[in-house]
């Protein structure tokens, strides 16, 4: 499901070299070409990063607390949740993240982001 590093490595040296192969033929030569080749390189990067991260699984964490255990982040931690509530299925909760034992140290305007982004996504679901 997620990249490990290696693959990230392999990830950045194919795209290095695609961008010395444009800079050595000239493919930049336009306003255009460039402006199409930066869209698609942040485009990948916006897919690839995040994946990567382990603060990704921690959100929607955080957005799960909140929208299917009615449960406040700034006060309960995830570790508390999975001892109180019987969370085998739950696979959003069951995630490996390295934040289950803190508190959300954002702001509540990202809370609500995320727990609206976890809540429709369960609504798929159901």
């Amino acid at each position: 499901m997620f990249f490990k590093w290696n693959d990230i490595f392999w990830i950045f040296a194919i795209m290095f070299i695609i961008y010395f192969i444009f800079l050595k033929n000239n493919i930049f030569k336009n306003i255009k070409n460039l402006i199409v080749f930066i869209i698609v390189i942040s485009i990948l990067f916006a897919i690839i990063l995040p994946i990567t991260s382990s603060d990704v699984l921690s959100y929607a964490t955080t957005g799960e607390i909140q929208s299917t255990y009615a449960k406040n982040p700034y006060y309960e931690k995830i570790t508390d949740i999975k001892s109180q509530h019987n969370t085998e299925e739950n696979e959003i909760l069951n995630s490996i993240t390295a934040w289950d034992d803190q508190l959300v140290i954002y702001g509540p305007l990202w809370s609500l982001i995320c727990s609206i982004i976890t809540f429709s996504h369960s609504l798929k679901y159901q």
